[in-house]
């Protein structure tokens, strides 16, 4: 039996199923940068390869997604900040030597699509007067909560008496 050749927008449906794509919404494109290094922590294993995804909003504000390379489902690398999609590239499962390989490695940009229960370290970033920071709620969430002492109350977490 002979079979049609598969295009890669052919196989999109084997790999697209169960993801969400980063950065949302669609089409938002993100500059990615692949962390070969991974990171340690004491305690924690190496968490191998990463992919960084930024994504500017506005321009006082940046979103970025960390991700682990191998629970990555795949790529649309575009050309620019807007995507093209005669022009984009799918990448499936990809991989560190995969990623590095492309020519364009330096600059990739693109949208990653990571399965819906895959972990991601999310950060914002975002410019706001000194007066505004320290007014900001999370500076009380940071030391509020201990699941070692399994405490958490209104107290420790908003400075306000604990209503039980």
């Amino acid at each position: 039996m002979n079979l049609m050749p598969l295009t890669n927008e052919d196989l999109a449906p084997l790999y697209l199923p169960g993801t969400i794509r980063l950065p949302s919404p669609f089409p938002a494109v993100g500059d990615l940068d692949l962390q070969e290094n991974g990171a340690q922590y004491p305690g924690v294993e190496a968490l191998g390869a990463l992919l960084v995804v930024r994504h500017r909003i506005w321009p006082s504000t940046k979103v970025c997604w960390t991700i682990r390379v191998e629970l990555v489902s795949a790529i649309l690398l575009t050309e620019g900040d807007k995507l093209d999609c005669a022009t984009a590239k799918w990448v499936f499962t990809p991989s560190v030597p995969k990623l590095r390989s492309l020519p364009e490695a330096s600059i990739l940009k693109g949208i990653v699509f990571v399965p819906e229960n895959a972990p991601v370290m999310m950060r914002i970033e975002m410019g706001t007067t000194a007066s505004e920071s320290a007014d900001y709620p999370i500076h009380g969430w940071l030391g509020g909560c201990d699941p070692c002492k399994k405490v958490f109350s209104y107290e420790s977490t908003m400075g306000g008496p604990d209503k039980g």
